[in-house]
């Protein structure tokens, strides 16, 4: 692996004639993740909703264990695709910083400024669009721990015999392990990969 910390570096992994080039498929891919990212949060907001609504409507206690679990750990879930949609936006969004600038055409460097005023809601403000739905997923994760924590509080106080310590065991092997569990599984090569530049967003690593 190859650490570039420089435009520089960067225009040298490419032959002139092939800057154009590059540029387009950063460009093309970057429109193809965006449309992933809002398809892949629409089809968790189904199933999350779809829990959400079993949870509240399905009769008996097991159902409910069973589909509070379910929303944990698809909640977080969407927390990691939420994350790992982001580093691949930002990936290839810097590599079109890099490309148009060494092309001539540096237009994701050029933004308007404006007026940046938080709190009139009714003019814009530069928010992260992809940070906010990060935040949602967080939310609804938290709102699934707090439901199970407090269901198993009832369970403690309420009926504690031999049945419910293995149901609360169940609830604390899937709150605090299968998150790990899914974290380790679902992580990608450049997770894996041990780069000296984690720490410096702004480098990038050429894979040879």
């Amino acid at each position: 692996m190859v650490e570039i910390s420089n435009k520089m570096d960067y225009e040298h992994q490419f032959h002139r004639c092939t800057i154009r080039e590059a540029l387009d498929i950063a460009l093309d891919t970057r429109k193809f993740e965006i449309e992933l990212y809002w398809k892949r949060a629409n089809y968790f907001v189904i199933i999350i909703g779809a829990i959400f609504i079993g949870f509240y409507t399905v009769e008996g206690y097991y159902h409910g264990f069973l589909l509070s679990l379910l929303g944990y750990v698809v909640s977080f879930a969407w927390i990691c695709l939420n994350r790992g949609s982001k580093f691949w936006q930002e990936n290839w969004e810097k590599n079109i910083e890099y490309l148009s600038d060494i092309n001539g055409t540096p237009i994701f460097n050029l933004v308007r400024k404006g007026e940046r005023k938080p709190f009139l809601f009714m003019t814009s403000y530069p928010y992260s669009v992809s940070r906010l739905n990060l935040i949602v997923s967080i939310a609804i994760w938290i709102s699934w721990f707090l439901l199970i924590a407090l269901d198993t509080y009832k369970t403690w106080t309420n009926e504690p015999d031999t049945r419910w310590y293995l149901i609360i065991g169940t609830k604390c092997f899937v709150v605090f392990i299968v998150p790990v569990i899914v974290h380790f599984i679902s992580k990608g090569f450049m997770a894996r990969e041990n780069c000296s530049c984690q720490d410096d967003k702004n480098k990038i690593v050429v894979n040879k």
